[in-house]
């Protein structure tokens, strides 16, 4: 591994720990599971995906869309 290479491995991985840090912010800021889901999906957009949805599953089974975040302008 050339000092390129050694950068570039270094640069993602910095990447991967400031959004894993910006993830448990949003989640640790509220007790709100469907808040800390909306935070989390704002959080994934646009940084690493194009868009983001997450649901809840109630004790009977019945799925709840909560957030869904599209690509920001």
């Amino acid at each position: 591994m050339d000092e390129d290479d050694a950068d570039a491995a270094l640069r993602a991985a910095l990447d991967q720990l400031a959004f894993a840090t910006r993830s448990a912010a949003a989640l640790s800021s509220t007790l709100d599971a469907v808040e800390g889901l909306r935070r989390v999906c704002r959080v994934l957009v646009p940084g690493l995906a194009g868009w983001s949805a997450a649901g809840l599953v109630d004790e009977d089974g019945a799925a709840e869309r909560v957030c869904l975040t599209p690509t920001r302008p």
